[in-house]
């Protein structure tokens, strides 16, 4: 950063290393994919970081729709499973007879 340039928060020429808010980034800019190891102004550098974070923040929604959508596949398919297994159920106590009653192994007499 050049001595010229104000600073935004205290309106006097920036003091760079000894200021507090002078802060070193270490990263890739999430504009062009180009390293970046720049000391620079934190409030310079809000606006960049904001873009980073909302990059983040979409992949991380994306992520959880796909999850969400794996999860909602697994619960059809226990559905199916399920409504099979009572649709034999159902079968093997109509060729019962239609004995109302027990399935082997139920555990009581209800």
């Amino acid at each position: 950063m050049a001595k010229d340039l104000d600073c935004p928060l205290y309106k006097e020429p920036c003091h760079e290393h000894t200021c507090r808010w002078y802060t070193r980034v270490l990263g890739k800019s999430p504009q062009t994919g180009n390293d970046i190891d720049e000391f620079g102004c934190a409030v310079e550098w809000i606006p960049v970081l904001l873009i980073e974070v909302s990059k983040e923040t979409r992949q991380a929604a994306a992520a959880t729709e796909s999850f969400r959508n794996e999860m909602a596949k697994g619960d059809l398919s226990n559905r199916d499973t399920f409504s099979h297994v009572a649709r034999v159920i159902r079968d093997a106590l109509a060729q019962q007879g239609g004995q109302k009653g027990r399935l082997v192994g139920n555990g009581g007499d209800h």
